[in-house]
């Protein structure tokens, strides 16, 4: 419900200029959030309850701009946490352009007869 929801909001990652100095300390502010959050849940015995979704409404360029930044850019990263969500891999991937590619909706991997970035990656139930 509504109330079991909590939002954290981290601004300051818009750099279009001095990427690289600006980026590290945000992420570091992230981190050690959910570090905090996810100790504070195993001291409580909510591991099992808590779920983490970190992203954001804007993407990076993959190659800096005139003033050591990066632009807007299409294809993101989100990061997901909780019970029942495998860890460590990577779902999607990009060409030699950095252009998203199709993916399987099945295998969540690459796959030329998969889906877009524009179309649904989930069954019809």
């Amino acid at each position: 419900s509504e109330e079991d929801r909590v939002s954290q909001y981290v601004a300051g990652f818009d750099t279009h200029g001095n990427h690289d100095s600006i980026h590290p300390p945000l992420i570091l502010q992230i981190l050690t959030a959910i570090t905090f959050i996810m100790d504070e849940a195993a001291a409580l015995g909510l591991s099992d309850k808590i779920y983490i979704l970190v992203g954001s409404d804007l993407a990076r360029t993959p190659l800096y701009n005139e003033t050591n930044g990066k632009d807007h850019w299409s294809i993101g990263s989100m990061m997901l946490m909780g019970p029942g969500i495998p860890g460590g891999r990577v779902i999607g991937a990009t060409d030699a352009a950095q252009r998203a590619l199709s993916i399987s909706p099945e295998t969540l991997q690459p796959d030329p007869e998969g889906v877009g970035r524009s179309q649904t990656c989930f069954p019809k139930r």
